[in-house]
């Protein structure tokens, strides 16, 4: 069984994002036995204190000596689980995959954040004595802690944080949908008693501790027994192959779990490699940036939690597609897939990590054109096809046959089944559930207010950049604005509180005058515009002025500021583009299927 134990005193943490501060609740031991874990609903700041024994979250190994990690478990999202294991020996193989044998000791591909030794018996006294100092005799005797130390357990260290973007996300939240992400859930308990001291721990870190054993309405996150088919038996690999690291292609349809396979192959090689790169093809549901882009980075990091946890995470390569709907801006999308791959190319530093390639979920006939452009562009070592039972969310082709047809026949392909997506769909009940947020446009807002969030005032308050629409050039995607200057005069007013990318056109390629694709250095908003003075106002969290300087180029697609945006404004200054308050009846609510009256 789990325990927690509530900690007097909180120990400042070094280690985490300077923007991430711990919350005034405090901090908690657990002691997770070895296999035994516990889900997690809210954010907390984790570090493992045990030498022996680590914790395993989302695929991603801690050990002793690791920074400390923020994990992000919302609600609307299946609930992270926090797993005790064994900690991993910093010599053994690397994971094979693909056609390439990745099965050799490679110790160099080892960082010192993720490298780690087996257990050192002397820190457990200076671990005991700093447990000793924390924890009160009264709540944990000096026999219990003696029989800690030397269970099969780990010790984990759960800090409450709380930051200035979570705060500002949750106060404009509840104009898109009224849950709660963050926090704490039960407040008394009713259904699922607990401990005392389990409770206390609760309100010292503000979350829900989940047992998944305990009746709950929670959706928990389980890896897949599939899943370890994708590593086969190291000790069969042949030698491996430091100049081609393996490339993942995650490939399947809306719902099935890409992103979370893919973020737990990406932690998979996170363990082994000091870096890997990250590249997502998806402009609806990006894991690292806003919808409209596609974008590829180089992380050192793991991802512990949903795609509006990370929005920070610096950007290698980004495009704008303009769209969330790749079928309106087909062609361009498809060139600046090949325009990023070209890009990441010529970085040859690149080449020696490993890629996890996130595709969309757009399958069907169009899904498989897209897939064909995709695969022959990035030419990966191994493709990972998640399927469905429904077949409307699987691609109308045999993969493996398919690839071999392409030319591709070093590349791998795997067949997986989907995550269960509800409750009821890992019971095998026909019941509704009512956990999952709704919509997926909702998701895409919660996404640009979490990105709002994070500039370092709120958007009214922000200094807007004056822009002169004689200094740059304005490119507008929407094929309703025709070419007159009458038109496109007109246009100017519509494109007010648009969000637009900034572009260099020094990073431009003249080539594809069809697409007019330049390389995007950052992501404004149009504040204003002034006609007379032919001044737009643009406001962005890009501060390098030298980068600024450069901006000559402002791309107009169709992605808009939510309507939260517009409504979460004082009463007294009004609400501008917000022309009345429409008289709701249950009638006036959008349908949802198998959904409850509302209250």
């Amino acid at each position: 069984m789990v325990e927690f134990f509530p900690l007097a005193v909180t120990i400042p943490s070094t280690t985490g994002p300077d923007h991430e501060t711990p919350h005034s609740g405090g901090a908690c031991l657990a002691v997770v036995p070895m296999g035994q874990q516990f889900h997690l609903k809210g954010r907390c700041r984790l570090s493992v204190w045990s030498t022996a024994h680590g914790i395993r979250v989302l695929g991603w190994q801690m050990t002793h000596g690791q920074p400390a990690q923020i994990v992000a478990s919302p609600r609307g999202y299946s609930l992270l689980a926090i797993e005790a294991v064994p900690t991993p020996d910093p010599t053994a193989p690397l994971p094979r995959i693909g056609p390439q044998a990745q099965g050799e000791k490679v110790k160099s591909h080892w960082s010192s954040a993720q490298a780690t030794s087996t257990a050192d018996p002397s820190a457990i006294p200076q671990i005991r004595a700093r447990v000793r100092s924390l924890i009160s005799p009264d709540q944990m005797s000096e026999a219990r802690l003696d029989t800690i130390m030397l269970s099969p357990s780990a010790l984990v260290y759960c800090q409450a944080v709380n930051s200035d973007w979570q705060t500002r996300l949750e106060s404009t939240l509840p104009h898109v949908v009224n849950i709660g992400l963050f926090g704490r859930d039960w407040p008394n308990h009713a259904l699922s008693p607990l401990p005392t001291l389990h409770a206390e721990a609760e309100k010292r870190l503000n979350v829900s501790l989940v047992d998944a054993g305990a009746l709950h309405s929670f959706r928990l996150f389980t890896p897949h027994p599939s899943w370890a088919s994708i590593w086969p038996d190291p000790s069969s690999a042949k030698p491996h192959r430091p100049d081609h690291p393996p490339r993942i292609f995650v490939a399947g349809g809306k719902g099935v779990g890409k992103s979370t396979l893919a973020k737990w192959l990406f932690h998979q090689l996170l363990g082994h490699y000091p870096q890997v790169v990250w590249v997502d093809l998806d402009p609806g549901q990006s894991e690292l940036s806003i919808p409209g882009f596609i974008c590829a980075s180089v992380l050192a990091s793991p991802l512990l939690g949903p795609n509006f946890t990370h929005l920070d995470c610096p950007l290698h390569t980004r495009f704008f597609v303009g769209d969330i709907d790749v079928c309106n801006v087909m062609q361009r999308y498809k060139a600046a897939s090949r325009l990023m791959a070209s890009v990441l190319a010529q970085d040859q530093g690149l080449g020696q990590w490993p890629w996890v390639i996130n595709n969309l979920g757009f399958t069907g006939s169009i899904g498989l054109s897209i897939l064909r452009e995709a695969l022959l562009t990035w030419r990966p070592s191994t493709l990972v096809s998640i399927t469905s039972v429904s077949q409307r969310k699987n691609y109308p082709a045999d993969l493996s046959t398919w690839t071999r047809q392409l030319g591709l026949a070093q590349t791998r392909v795997i067949r997986l089944p989907a995550v269960p997506e509800r409750t009821s769909d890992c019971r095998g009940e026909s019941r509704p559930t009512h956990w999952g947020l709704p919509e997926p446009r909702k998701l895409r807002e919660i996404v640009l207010l979490a990105f709002l969030a994070h500039f370092p005032r709120p958007l009214k308050e922000m200094e807007p950049y004056v822009v002169s629409l004689d200094a740059v050039r304005v490119n507008i995607l929407d094929r309703n604005v025709g070419a007159s200057p009458q038109s496109r005069a007109q246009y100017l007013f519509r494109m007010n509180a648009s969000i637009v990318s900034l572009e260099c056109d020094r990073f431009s390629w003249s080539n594809d005058k069809e697409s007019d694709l330049n390389l995007s250095v950052g992501v404004g908003i149009i504040r204003g515009i002034d006609v007379e003075r032919n001044e737009i106002y643009v406001v962005t969290n890009l501060h390098d002025q030298s980068v600024l300087a450069n901006v000559s180029c402002i791309t107009v697609g169709m992605i808009r500021l939510p309507d939260s945006v517009f409504l979460d404004q004082p009463s007294k200054l009004g609400l501008p583009y917000v022309g009345g308050t429409l008289f709701q009846t249950p009638l006036s609510q959008p349908w949802i299927k198998g959904g409850r009256p509302r209250n």
